[in-house]
């Protein structure tokens, strides 16, 4: 299909996409021609069968001017749930903001990963691979599995591939439960030290 024009786009029951995943897989297959906002209307989302909300990047069309923007819609306090391995899994994704526009107020999001002892390292938000120029503000986070110590946060790395984590932005983000808040790393295969550089908390 032709890419996604510019606009705001409404996300759940009644809106431009049903759900969370049908627009993402209009991003991740069509692009975008101008600057997007996805924007959730319903009070929850809960993906499905230990499954994950993915945007599979690299997203035609985004780029400084043209960025893709996900926020609650106004006056919604907005839950997005998951009890697999993410709730948000971002890959290889450049010029995303993640925005819940507020931490206490009429305007929220909330990511929580729900406990799921199938999964030893849970993440609530994952940025992974090439993840250049993306932005997490504003957003509250719940990590079940935290007794362990493994549950994360927020996390923000590579896989073994040479490429880096750079230029991200996480600011003024609540994380109430998790073992480790928020992770930011370079590549993790051991053998080549590839470091991020210019990522801001």
């Amino acid at each position: 299909g032709s890419p996604l024009s510019a606009g705001t786009y409404t996300i759940g029951a009644g809106g431009y996409f049903p759900s969370i995943d049908s627009a993402f897989n209009k991003l991740s297959i069509d692009g975008i021609s101008g600057a997007v906002t996805l924007e959730l209307i319903d009070n929850l989302y809960q993906a499905q069968n230990e499954s994950y909300f993915l945007l599979n990047g690299p997203i035609s069309g985004a780029s400084e001017t043209n960025r893709i923007l996900i926020r609650p819609a106004e006056n919604k306090n907005v839950t997005v749930q998951s009890n697999g391995y993410d709730v948000f899994y971002f890959f290889n994704t450049n010029y995303v903001t993640l925005d819940g526009i507020s931490l206490n107020g009429n305007t929220t999001l909330t990511i929580q990963s729900l406990l799921n002892s199938n999964f030893v390292v849970p993440t609530a938000i994952d940025f992974e691979g090439d993840c250049d120029y993306n932005i997490v503000q504003n957003v509250k986070v719940i990590v079940e599995n935290y007794i362990d110590g493994w549950g994360i946060g927020l996390w923000v790395s590579d896989p073994p591939s040479g490429k880096t984590p750079d230029y991200n932005l996480i600011q003024n983000n609540l994380i109430k439960s998790a073992g480790i808040g928020i992770i930011v790393a370079g590549n993790l295969d051991n053998t080549t030290v590839v470091r991020p550089i210019d990522n801001i908390i």
